[in-house]
């Protein structure tokens, strides 16, 4: 088993691939949180790191980049759509990053830039999707639409629950609305007797 699988399996939802059999899928982010144990009273932090989200990329055949994200449903106590709009803010700066560079140089991004964030990130869905998930549909996943700061395009987040889990799918609208994501390993087929 993978990295990248074992860490799905963890977060409460079997490996999460979109629907394209020749895309290449890499990793590019993951977060965790320490591990805590209370022992008479006491909480110990026990070093050990959880992953808590995911993010792997795929690159589509028209060179297109969605990332499927699996966050843990339980950390954080933080809302869907406060994942989703994270999550947004993330895909801008990868594509910032393969531009050659985020809009304002080196160094952490200037207040004016976090406002403008803020500003094309709304705090509230946009609407509903169905997404397909192994040839399921799942209905009212949660929407989001913004525009990339740097182009215009409009960017998406589309995500639910699934098992566990948050699950989003982060990219081009066009591309986010017309994905079908496939869980690997596939179901074992159950015989009939």
């Amino acid at each position: 088993m993978s990295e990248v699988e074992d860490l799905y399996r963890w977060l409460g939802v079997r490996f999460a691939m979109l629907e394209t059999p020749s895309a290449r899928a890499r990793r590019v982010g993951r977060y965790w949180e320490t591990t805590h144990a209370d022992v008479h009273g006491v909480t110990r932090d026990l070093g050990e790191p959880k992953s808590v989200e995911v993010r792997v990329a795929h690159e589509l055949d028209d060179d297109t980049l969605v990332d499927v994200v699996t966050v843990r449903d339980d950390t954080g106590g933080a809302s869907p759509i406060h994942h989703m709009w994270t999550a947004l803010i993330n895909y801008q700066l990868a594509l910032a990053g393969k531009r050659g560079g985020p809009p304002w140089g080196a160094g952490p991004p200037p207040p004016q830039y976090v406002d403008r964030l803020d500003a094309n990130n709304p705090p509230e869905a946009t609407g509903v999707r169905t997404v397909s998930v192994d040839g399921h549909d799942m209905p009212n996943w949660v929407y989001l639409a913004v525009p990339d700061m740097a182009t215009g395009e409009s960017l998406a987040a589309c995500g639910g629950r699934l098992g566990a889990s948050l699950v989003m799918i982060v990219g081009p609208e066009p591309a986010v609305t017309a994905a079908h994501l496939r869980m690997w390993p596939l179901p074992a087929l159950r015989s009939a007797g």
